[in-house]
């Protein structure tokens, strides 16, 4: 949770209520930890949220073209990151190439 941004403070990434920045540490204790009891959710460190929210986004079936955009990164690296996570994902490509073309059959033969 280190930023190299100038002007930022090394290992502090979050300004509270107050202004102030969040000391990680006291955060994880104060708010993360609680969370993830309240949600039922494994504990996992906080850099593990990033990928979880990924793997689970993918496995709920939310196309990788879309994934970038919530996340701030590019297809490819998501691509490269989590790709391997998407299900028959050469069948499921065949299968929903093979439907599209059978709705247009009707068209094609009327036209």
């Amino acid at each position: 949770m280190t930023s190299t941004r100038a002007g930022s403070t090394p290992g502090w990434c979050f300004r509270g209520h107050d202004g102030d920045y969040l000391k990680q540490g006291t955060w994880r204790l104060r708010h993360w930890e609680p969370a993830l009891r309240a949600a039922g959710i494994a504990h996992r460190g906080t850099c593990a949220l990033r990928h979880t929210f990924a793997a689970w986004s993918i496995a709920a079936g939310v196309q990788l073209f879309y994934l970038p955009r919530i996340m701030g990164t590019s297809v490819t690296q998501i691509d490269l990151t989590y790709g391997h996570l998407v299900p028959d994902s050469e069948e499921y490509l065949r299968g929903l190439l093979d439907n599209y073309d059978a709705a247009l059959a009707p068209v094609a033969a009327d036209g």
